[in-house]
């Protein structure tokens, strides 16, 4: 059983590339705020309104509101995420996670 105790703030980088142009990567950086009791996800692309976690599981947790939906491994922190609009800026994007630190 999992138990949500508070926010988790992510810090997520890596790659973001056309679809089907995985060769033209380019560097991405952004954050996740998960809200496990909310059941949502915000930051980043999932802002106004957040996007819905739609499963967690033992080992990840999945994301989805159009155009945007992500998968989350929750012992890796890999996030594979895409962004499906229907046009030119369809993307992937091959993260990884870590927890924020606070600063004080």
């Amino acid at each position: 059983m999992l138990f949500a105790t508070a926010l988790i703030t992510m810090v997520c980088t890596g790659e973001v590339f056309p679809v089907g142009r995985p060769s033209r990567r380019e560097p991405f950086t952004t954050f996740l705020i998960i809200d496990l009791d909310g059941k949502t996800v915000t930051g980043g692309m999932c802002s106004n309104p957040s996007c819905p976690i739609s499963r967690i599981t033992e080992t990840e947790l999945a994301f989805n509101k159009p155009p945007i939906a992500g998968i989350l491994d929750r012992h890796s922190g890999k996030l594979v995420m895409g962004m499906r609009s229907g046009g030119n800026g369809d993307s992937d994007y091959d993260l990884i996670c870590k927890p924020a630190n606070r600063m004080f």
